[in-house]
């Protein structure tokens, strides 16, 4: 029997999902340190900006992968920044 409060967003029923869900980026990230270890080889002292730029044009696919994978991290990590200094200003 289908259930009108589940289907209206109610009432979840299955929380693994959830916690599937929020857990994405540590099954993303396969060699944590792999491209922050790339960066420091090609001159870098840390993951930043310009080292993700270089890593993106570079020959080597999985250095890409890694290089745009670092991007859309640093892009969360500054919306989340920007979301918790526009909350605290509010108070």
């Amino acid at each position: 029997m289908l259930d009108l409060n589940y289907v209206l967003g109610y009432e979840k029923k299955d929380n693994k999902k959830d916690k599937q869900n929020k857990d994405w980026v540590k099954e993303t990230i396969k060699h944590p340190g792999a491209f922050h270890e790339w960066c420091v080889e090609h001159g870098y002292d840390k993951v930043t900006p310009e080292c993700i730029e270089e890593g993106l044009k570079d020959p080597d696919p999985v250095v890409r992968k890694r290089a745009a994978l670092a991007k859309a991290l640093l892009k969360m990590q500054q919306k989340r920044k920007k979301k918790n200094n526009g909350s605290n200003s509010s108070k």
